[in-house]
């Protein structure tokens, strides 16, 4: 997968044969919404449609592989804070949309989507939210989720009780790593 922060994409970076010709670059594309795709896989995006592509709604869920390759990638160019800031901002989008809308079914609804995402994103990546901001994001969103449905509020709250269980075992495990280096560094300073 290729992500383009800029927006910027030449035709080498798209698997569309090209790039160059003649010893000059083929023009540039300029666009923030493109994604690419080489026999129906996902190779290339800018950030933004890739961000887009990743924001689950009531008809579309993007497959954990991308989920996983893309939170993995992704900061390279943004950090994961603002990430799932603009996630966020894309679900809440789509959410007033659906609650505008009273002729639409709740199995339209981009609320468990976006709960599924985040429970992935909490299994796979905890240690995003050790940040204060990614928790208070998390918090702030799984509380308009969760006010939807009974369903939903305790799926978030497994979501809730798995990270705080994760980052705890992390916490725990980092201790112990730091008392094994200061005693093998005392150890090393007395000689032995």
């Amino acid at each position: 997968m290729c992500i383009s922060p800029t927006g910027r994409t030449s035709s080498a970076e798209t698997g569309s044969g090209g790039g160059y010709e003649n010893g000059i670059e083929e023009d540039v594309v300029e666009r923030r919404d493109l994604l690419y795709y080489d026999d129906g896989n996902l190779i290339a995006g800018t950030l933004d449609a890739l961000i887009q592509h990743m924001t689950p709604s009531g008809t579309h869920y993007p497959d954990r592989v991308f989920t996983f390759a893309f939170l993995l990638c992704s900061r390279l160019f943004i950090r994961p804070y603002d990430l799932l800031q603009r996630v966020t901002r894309s679900f809440q989008i789509q959410h007033r949309n659906f609650v505008a809308d009273d002729g639409l079914s709740s199995s339209s609804s981009p609320s468990p989507k976006f709960v599924q995402l985040l429970s992935e994103w909490t299994d796979m990546f905890a240690y995003d939210f050790r940040d204060e901001r990614m928790m208070r994001n998390l918090k702030d969103i799984t509380q308009l989720c969760a006010a939807t449905s009974t369903d939903l509020r305790h799926s978030v709250g497994q979501i809730m009780q798995g990270l705080i269980k994760k980052l705890s075992t992390l916490d725990k495990y980092e201790a112990m790593l730091a008392r094994a280096n200061a005693a093998s560094a005392e150890k090393q300073a007395d000689g032995g």
